[in-house]
């Protein structure tokens, strides 16, 4: 059997973690800011998707504060459940994300 050795790679997500101090009146936008400072990534291809943390329930409901899709950059952390030891994930993509208005 023979392999192709001219497949190009594909690169696979990657995944940090890493902590960034908040406050509770500070905005997403805020958060989404230092993200983007922290990764050394363009602002405009950050994203905010979710919140998870100890005891957090999922829900189907789309309008969970969980479920960060949905949110303006003008709503505070304090809105969204975001305290000490919680985890917010944050997309960081490659081209420009379409936004809904």
């Amino acid at each position: 059997m023979r392999i192709n050795s001219k497949i190009p790679k594909v690169q696979l997500p990657s995944t940090a973690r890493f902590s960034i101090k908040v406050h509770p009146l500070e905005p997403l936008s805020c958060l989404k800011w230092k993200v983007s400072k922290f990764c050394n990534h363009q602002l405009n291809l950050v994203k905010p998707i979710s919140v998870n943390g100890p005891g957090r329930r999922s829900s189907v409901n789309d309008h969970s504060p969980s479920n960060l899709n949905i949110k303006t950059g003008s709503t505070l952390i304090s809105d969204v459940w975001i305290t000490g030891g919680y985890e917010v994930v944050f997309l960081l993509a490659n081209n420009p994300i379409q936004w809904k208005v």
